[in-house]
């Protein structure tokens, strides 16, 4: 029988407590620390499908263009790239929930480099994140930007930006983007650390045909110097003690253009159980009963994802139970199984 899989390279993530989402996992993660790079959605994808994330408005975003195959950099290959959906605005605190969420899933995920992103909406809700969470972000990228913070919190904590706008842009002017950035130098931040690329006739994104120049996303995330320069960035994370809390570092430093290899990482784990400190790889986590155990993992004998009040991380190859095979319309999924292993195709995805 014929079975029908939602994503051929991204996976499901849900937490009951903040958000579900989509997240994209490089094949070879379980050899390294990766960084993490979280992208939050425009107004035009907010709800409770998934599937919105990938729509037509979305094209470029980093998830569609891993998904769809479309034109980008080589250098996104290198992120682990996660993206959340919101039912209404985006909420700083429960973005918070949903990374802690994200880490404990994915150990191998380098908690000093989590850099976040969005587009619009998601623009406005990553710079206000930065703004409001301390010691999170090595980095933000807001294209588009619906709205801004004043810029100071930012600049306090040290978080390198760079912008992204149309200067046709017909629905967010571009003078957000402008102030906003001219605010962090003004407040003495360095080049590297302000930077601000404005597109004199940004595309529009398709199916949306009355807003002009607001798909500055489309070249914003084509572009390979973005990455390279994300990679450079990130926070000082000390080890945990057993007997004393993580100290805080608030400056980002350079870092090498590479993911570190696990026998030189230095990073901060929630002290929980050894349960979510094992090592990280795609194969090793999708037949992980200690975390299905705890709920973290729900799991039926074809592999699909199932709605629970326990968080999940599916297979790229789960099938939906919302959506019925063609084959059989009235046919239910099992209600236990095991996740099966992502196939072998020899490429970069997992």
């Amino acid at each position: 029988m014929e079975e029908w899989y939602p994503y051929k390279r991204l996976r499901e993530i849900r937490d009951p407590k903040s958000y579900g989402g989509l997240i994209f996992i490089p094949k070879n993660v379980g050899a390294s620390e990766w960084p993490l790079l979280v992208y939050l959605h425009g107004a035009g994808e907010v709800g409770d499908d998934l599937d919105m994330l990938l729509g037509e408005g979305a094209t470029g975003t980093p998830l569609r263009a891993i998904e769809k195959d479309e034109d980008y950099p080589k250098e996104l290959l290198k992120f682990i790239v996660v993206g959340p959906q919101a039912q209404m605005n985006w909420n700083a605190k429960r973005l918070k929930k949903f990374l802690d969420f994200v880490l404990m899933c994915m150990p191998n995920a380098d908690p000093s480099q989590i850099f976040v992103t969005g587009h619009s909406m998601g623009g406005a809700g990553a710079l206000n994140a930065a703004s409001a969470l301390e010691d999170v972000f090595a980095a933000v990228v807001p294209v588009a930007p619906a709205g801004a913070p004043a810029p100071d919190r930012i600049h306090e904590h040290r978080i390198p930006v760079w912008a992204f706008h149309g200067r046709n842009d017909v629905i967010v002017e571009s003078a957000i983007s402008e102030r906003f950035v001219s605010g962090l130098r003004d407040l003495g931040a360095a080049p590297d650390d302000a930077r601000l690329t404005l597109y004199d006739n940004a595309p529009t994104p398709p199916g949306w045909p009355t807003c002009v120049g607001h798909a500055s996303t489309i070249p914003a995330y084509r572009s390979p110097e973005l990455y390279a320069w994300l990679l450079t960035k990130r926070r000082n994370v000390p080890s945990p003690s057993d007997d004393e809390p993580t100290a805080r570092v608030d400056a980002p430093t350079t870092a090498a253009a590479t993911p570190k290899t696990k026998t030189t990482a230095t990073v901060a784990v929630e002290k929980t159980s050894d349960d979510h400190q094992l090592p990280y790889h795609p194969k090793n986590l999708l037949h992980d009963s200690a975390l299905a155990k705890k709920g973290f993992l729900r799991r039926d004998s074809t592999g699909g994802r199932r709605n629970s009040k326990a968080g999940h991380l599916s297979s790229p190859e789960t099938s939906s139970p919302e959506k019925k095979n063609n084959n059989n319309q009235d046919q239910q999924p099992p209600a236990e199984g095991v996740f099966r292993p992502p196939p072998d195709n020899g490429d970069d995805f997992a």
